[in-house]
């Protein structure tokens, strides 16, 4: 059977969700070994529950991205030092806000994917997050994007669950600051300009014909922070990162196909 090792985050007592950590340990069809990863330490077997709970201390200035990007590389060699990672087949990062259907995991791993899921709710193959991820996940913004864009740069596009229940997670707000710094990576991930220009008409497109679920649906303000982040890194030629020239032929390469098939 499948093994998963399941890095499941949460800030601390007050922000503890039993109705999704309860989600994730319900999975269907696999075996998982769960921890919960906070900033202080939280009275799981109080509530019941017997699962690990590693402790990493963040500095609270830190964006959300930053501070989980920090805390699962930090409680991963912990786990690496006690039990080692070759007798998993998947790292499953869980935000702690989101309440899963009882078959994702396995409807995932079904596909066989390299990468997939949600942000909220990632599954990553172990063979894809320790030689192209290098054992290190991404410590920066946009953390989850940055490992699409690494998968689709590999032509391996992630993968969504497919079935019959139904994900949970909080409404999507439109944030200055972090549209902006997602502009920014799509120019470092090697973005074609002609298809971030693209994006806002294909995504209507494609939720007219493919009827979109809504947690991939973005508003226009949140394209134009986007667009002007791009922009910025354009004019002072940022770094890109050495997947973008990979990346941008595939997305075109993606667009081209799923145009045709509808």
């Amino acid at each position: 059977m499948i093994r998963v090792l399941t890095l499941y985050f949460t800030k601390d007592e007050s922000t503890f969700n039993r109705e999704s950590l309860e989600s994730v340990v319900n999975q269907v069809g696999v075996l998982q070994d769960i921890y919960v990863i906070s900033a202080s330490p939280i009275d799981l077997k109080k509530r019941g529950l017997d699962i690990p709970n590693i402790v990493v201390s963040t500095r609270s200035s830190w964006p959300v991205p930053i501070r989980i990007g920090y805390s699962f590389n930090v409680a991963l060699l912990f786990i690496e030092r006690k039990t080692g990672l070759h007798q998993y087949h998947y790292l499953f990062k869980v935000d702690g806000d989101v309440v899963l259907p009882k078959d994702y995991l396995y409807n995932l791993i079904a596909q066989k994917p390299l990468v997939s899921g949600i942000g909220s709710a990632l599954l990553i193959s172990t063979a894809f997050f320790k030689v192209l991820m290098k054992n290190r996940y991404p410590v920066n913004y946009c953390d989850d994007r940055f490992i699409f864009a690494l998968a689709i740069s590999r032509g391996a596009w992630p993968l969504d669950y497919n079935g019959k229940g139904s994900i949970e997670v909080p409404p999507i707000i439109t944030l200055k600051d972090r549209e902006y710094a997602y502009g920014i990576e799509y120019y470092k991930w090697g973005m074609p300009p002609i298809l971030l220009l693209l994006l806002p008409l294909t995504r209507i497109y494609l939720k007219v014909t493919r009827k979109m679920r809504e947690h991939q649906r973005k508003d226009m303000k949140a394209y134009l922070y986007n667009i002007v982040g791009y922009i910025h890194a354009l004019i002072h030629r940022t770094k890109k990162y050495e997947f973008h020239r990979e990346y941008g032929r595939m997305r075109i390469v993606h667009l081209y196909h799923g145009f045709r098939a509808t």
